[in-house]
């Protein structure tokens, strides 16, 4: 990145500038007051969608354990997931436990302009960078993500016995084909 150096304050030291004025005098005061800045850097309200993902983010919140099929394979794995940036996303630590070494880390968010919540992993997997983006639906919130070389889908569900199911899929043409499912608890 190339830094940006002040060249109007080194011509008038050098004095290659010409500058006719009173460089004592006090500075102009802003036309925006005080609250006019806490009006501008307030964020918007949020809708009743953006809420509802809020809540479900806050429900999830929290370290869980899973146990489930990946592939084929039996795997057991530690979620911990915990709000970051003002409570503005939620932050996502997945690592395995059993069964192979998948780790991975990323954060939700509710996107207002797309009105959407999103998704961004960074894994140690054979798709070490995913975006995901999608809805929820009641306690579901499924996501997709589709790329020249995959259409996936992700649905996260919070279950009324107060367990979390994590389902992965390939989307084809005659419908999703599972390819992770996993049930975590709650680490009290």
């Amino acid at each position: 990145m190339i830094q940006q150096r002040p060249l109007l304050p080194i011509l008038l030291l050098l004095g290659l500038f010409p500058f006719q004025g009173n460089l004592s005098a006090a500075p102009a005061k802003s036309a925006i007051t005080s609250k006019e800045t806490k009006a501008i850097a307030k964020p918007p309200a949020a809708n009743s969608s953006e809420i509802q993902a809020r809540q479900f983010f806050d429900q999830i919140a929290g370290k869980w354990s899973g146990k489930g099929t990946s592939s084929g394979m039996d795997i057991q794995d530690l979620l911990t997931l915990s709000w970051t940036l003002d409570k503005r996303f939620l932050k996502f630590h997945f690592g395995a436990r059993e069964g192979d070494s998948f780790t991975a880390e990323g954060y939700f968010w509710y996107n207002p302009q797309k009105a959407s919540c999103e998704f961004y992993e960074f894994n140690n997997g054979e798709w070490p960078i995913r975006i995901l983006s999608g809805s929820l639906q009641g306690n579901t919130l499924t996501l997709r993500e589709k790329t020249e070389d995959r259409h996936v889908q992700l649905t996260i569900g919070k279950n009324a016995d107060g367990t979390l199911s994590l389902e992965e899929a390939f989307v084809q043409e005659k419908g999703l084909t599972p390819f992770v499912n996993e049930i975590f608890n709650r680490v009290k």
